[in-house]
């Protein structure tokens, strides 16, 4: 006779147990310090919470619920394939942002972007160049730290607030992120909803690309306001200078974030999609002189600073610094790939 599987948690069981396990992995990762001395939490990486709120599920099912550990160990497997393709494809773009960078196919994007900043369009374009650069990379954070930042000085030194210059660079950062087959998050969202990557960013669209249309609107009415505010050209020309010298910007950039969007028009298969433009920028950078060992480092680990770690390590900087407004575009760690 078969053995019973024991019943299945009532609600109220279900939702002790999600107290509990955030409780757990709160009080492991927050490290927060109150006025009067006290300490709530342990600052711990998340891995170790995670398991504890994992082995404290488990023994839930086990020993109130009454499951047999198979049926919980079966119930940890199926969670895990669930995401495994969206692992997967994470594992294939960071190898793809790091060659990317090292081939200079964002550097490009960042260099010709800069060249439609004027006054008036300056917030729409911010907001543009934003977008498109998250769309090509799949990260808001990146994008942020990088022309994020150079945009920031470029702004300060048109008179805009900083707060709405940073909310267009946000604004314009998520939407590429969101909307990306890059990202992680957008990866992730259809593999536990059983879903497809390309289906899921179809079906954003209907929101996204609207949202993103009224923001450019606002940000075309917000910018003539600045229309009479001087560019200075000098902060542009000295960013994308630095970018010429550390990375080969040409035309070719445009070609493996096309490819990655053709073929995803044509619905390939995300991974194939994303190895394709991967190695046709690996076959750039190879073409530029790198060696086969520091192409495949920025596969494995992102790509390393050359000049531009230099500088940023060096008092030269500091000039840099102060000529840029305070917002030098490009710390030593800034280009790395997720």
């Amino acid at each position: 006779m078969e053995a019973k599987k024991g019943r299945m948690p009532t609600f109220g069981e279900a939702v002790l147990v999600l107290i509990i396990d955030s409780l757990i992995i709160s009080y492991g990762v927050l490290d927060i310090h109150f006025e009067s001395g006290a300490v709530f939490g342990l600052g711990l990486s998340a891995h170790i919470p995670l398991f504890i709120a994992a082995v404290f599920t488990a023994a839930m099912g086990v020993f109130f619920i009454g499951r047999k550990w198979a049926d919980v160990e079966e119930g940890m497997i199926n969670g895990i394939t669930v995401a495994l393709q969206a692992v997967l494809i994470l594992m294939t773009i960071g190898g793809l942002v790091g060659a990317w960078i090292q081939s200079g196919v964002v550097p490009t994007l960042i260099y010709y972007g800069l060249n439609l900043l004027t006054p008036q369009y300056f917030l729409l374009a911010s907001l543009l160049i934003c977008s498109i650069v998250s769309l090509s990379t799949g990260s808001s954070w990146s994008t942020s730290g990088t022309v994020g930042i150079a945009l920031m000085g470029i702004g300060a030194g048109l008179g805009v607030p900083a707060p709405v210059t940073a909310g267009f660079i946000i604004s314009g950062a998520y939407f590429g992120d969101k909307m990306s087959p890059l990202s992680d998050t957008t990866n992730l969202a259809p593999a536990v909803a059983g879903s497809d990557l390309f289906s899921h960013i179809r079906a954003m669209m209907w929101t996204t690309i609207p949202t993103l249309l009224i923001v450019a609107a606002i940000a075309a009415y917000m910018g003539r306001e600045y229309s009479g505010a001087l560019l200075d050209d000098s902060r542009i020309s000295i960013i994308q200078q630095i970018m010429a010298a550390e990375f080969s910007i040409s035309w070719m950039g445009f070609l493996p974030p096309l490819l990655v969007l053709l073929l995803a028009a044509l619905k390939i298969p995300a991974i194939p999609g994303i190895v394709a433009g991967m190695l046709l920028a690996v076959g750039m950078s190879l073409s530029q002189g790198i060696g086969l060992g520091d192409v495949l480092d920025a596969l494995q680990g992102g790509y390393v600073p050359g000049l531009i770690g230099q500088m940023a390590e060096s008092a030269d900087m500091a000039a840099l610094n102060e000529l840029l407004g305070g917002a030098a575009p490009f710390a030593a760690d800034a280009f790395e790939a997720v």
